[in-house]
């Protein structure tokens, strides 16, 4: 049993991997695959905010203009708008405490239900 032909093998599909690696870093470098991460559409007043596939053939995709944002569904036959005028909604900044030393204060009690004890000593209580 010969070894080289297996390190040809191993070689030529590094190769090939490393390859397809380069052109897939290439297309998204010089802009082939369409982006939805929001970065440069921050700027324009039209971007794509986010794209869902639902299967091989159609797609959700969230459309921003202005102030605006458009649900739209994507398919081989016809667009349809789900939603229009959805109103874009901000991501609150986190606040930061007034004092760093000290602990925020514990979050409201609600009514909760009193513990039962184990089921096991249920049992036996009612026996």
């Amino acid at each position: 049993m010969e070894l080289l032909p297996y390190i040809k093998y191993i070689a030529v599909l590094i190769l090939v991997l490393g390859l397809i690696a380069l052109l897939s870093f290439i297309a998204k470098k010089f802009g082939m695959v369409p982006r939805a991460d929001g970065r440069k559409a921050d700027r324009k007043r039209l971007g794509v905010t986010q794209v869902a596939s639902i299967d091989a053939k159609r797609r959700l995709v969230l459309v921003r203009r202005d102030d605006q944002e458009h649900l739209l569904l994507l398919g081989p036959e016809r667009d349809l708008v789900i939603e229009q005028n959805i109103p874009i909604q901000k991501k609150p900044k986190p606040e930061e405490p007034a004092d760093p030393v000290s602990p925020p204060p514990p979050p409201e009690q609600e009514q909760r239900m009193p513990k039962l004890p184990p089921l096991h000593k249920r049992v036996e209580n009612s026996q």
